[in-house]
């Protein structure tokens, strides 16, 4: 089982190694979800949906700040 506990230690030391980047997180977010999604329950398919969206475009993105509350609330 893919959970979000999981998403978000990978996700962290991903931005802790690389920097934020909304584009390249919603990029790898986008692999991820398409990866796991057997292994995803709804309600984290739909959150990760929600993230990958933002390699869409900059009306998509959340800052970084945006972006660690939405992990927050998950």
């Amino acid at each position: 089982m893919y959970t979000k506990e999981i998403y978000i230690k990978e996700i962290k030391d991903w931005i802790k190694k690389n920097g934020y980047d909304a584009e390249k997180v919603g990029n790898i977010t986008f692999d991820i979800r398409r990866k796991h999604w057997r292994e995803t329950d709804r309600k984290l398919y739909d959150a990760l949906g929600d993230i990958a969206a933002m390699e869409g475009g900059p009306e998509f993105e959340l800052t970084e700040q945006q972006f660690y509350e939405f992990l927050e609330k998950m």
